[in-house]
């Protein structure tokens, strides 16, 4: 487009100059003419051409630079792989829980395992008699006479024994009829050669059954005074009584609890 319009610029200014010099020369040949004579000779025409400018050269574009290709880095030669040495801890050793022994209330020697246990039954023995004291009635004392002989004095009658100063009977409880069962050694206590007499204190109601037990006199071993407990309590007993009357009373009740080897 730019060198369009540079042509047709130039084209212009060449037709202005060629239109002013025809002017003049057609002025002077007017003026030639008047005074001189036309000669024969016709005048040479001045032929007048427009030259076109020659064509700029078209812009050369720079060529692009060529595109150098940048060297590959070489690649980082990975490191071989370090093997972690594995270090084995220590197992914990399991730590031995060391029982408490039972503290008993009197040394006891256990004897060797290598003797045969006997599976012997406990030994119920009777328990001893308690017998109350019956009341004892005093005479009362016979008045003297002063003077002269009176009639004779009667004394009192000797009171009638009540029910409440008559003597109570214990308790029974080895009584054959009963069926109670003697208690059952605890198999830990034969393993161990646990063996004693435990004695209970047991208030046996007017019903025959046990209402409270307590444990007068411990075996040693706790397991074989739970044992003789456990057993007591679901005994029957034969009430105490106090003449014809059915009372509740204590009683001692021994259990012996003795291995035979």
């Amino acid at each position: 487009m730019k060198y369009v319009q540079d042509v047709t610029k130039s084209s212009f200014f060449i037709a202005i100059v060629i239109g002013l010099h025809g002017l003049a020369i057609w002025q002077l040949l007017s003026r030639g003419v008047a005074a001189t004579v036309v000669p024969d000779t016709l005048p040479k025409v001045i032929q007048v051409s427009l030259s076109q400018p020659s064509p700029k050269p078209a812009a050369v574009m720079p060529q692009p630079a060529p595109v150098v290709a940048l060297p590959l880095p070489e690649p980082i030669p990975t490191p071989p792989p370090v093997e972690k040495s594995v270090v084995e801890k220590p197992r914990p050793q399991p730590i031995k829980k060391v029982m408490d022994k039972p503290k008993h209330v009197r040394k006891h020697v256990e004897r060797p395992r290598h003797k045969p246990i006997m599976t012997e039954r406990p030994v119920v023995q009777p328990a001893p008699t308690f017998v109350a004291a019956a009341t004892q009635t005093v005479p009362l004392p016979v008045q003297q006479a002063v003077s002269s002989p009176s009639p004779p004095v009667q004394t009192r009658p000797m009171p009638a024994p009540t029910a409440s100063s008559a003597p109570v009977s214990q308790p029974i409880f080895n009584a054959a009829y009963l069926n109670n069962p003697a208690p059952n050694y605890p198999l830990l206590s034969k393993r161990r050669g646990e063996q004693g007499k435990v004695k209970l204190r047991v208030h046996v109601n007017a019903n025959g059954r046990a209402e409270k037990l307590e444990i007068a006199t411990s075996s040693g071993y706790e397991r074989l005074d739970q044992a003789a407990l456990e057993t007591v309590k679901q005994w029957r007993f034969v009430p105490a009584k106090r003449g014809e009357e059915a009372v509740g009373a204590w009683v001692i009740v021994p259990i012996n609890f003795q291995l035979e080897g």
